[in-house]
């Protein structure tokens, strides 16, 4: 288990939190607080293939919103929900819109 600084591929980012580990040290089940806000990953094979957390970090979410995520096994986006402005619920298939 590692709490504290969990690392990010920002070297100027610090992601702080609580992640537990497999027998190789890769985090597999990871709470992180970052400027972002909270999320919440679960990881399977060296992806992510569950993520939740308040701010959803897709390219087409334009502002804070509470967010989930479903993935394949190479960690590829395939099914989503957004609460958008006025408490609505976005339902997005095949990932975010590019």
């Amino acid at each position: 288990m590692v709490v504290g600084n969990l690392g990010s591929a920002d070297p100027n980012t610090n992601v702080l939190g609580l992640a537990l580990l497999d027998q190789e040290g890769r985090q597999r089940l990871w709470l992180a607080l970052d400027s972002t806000g909270l999320n919440m990953v679960f990881e399977l094979g060296g992806n992510a293939v569950l993520t939740f957390g308040v701010n959803d970090p897709a390219p087409d979410a334009l502002h804070v919103g509470a967010y989930l995520w479903v993935s394949d096994l190479d960690g590829t986006n395939v099914l989503g929900w957004r609460i958008e402005d006025g408490g609505s619920v976005t339902m997005r298939l095949g990932g975010p819109t590019q």
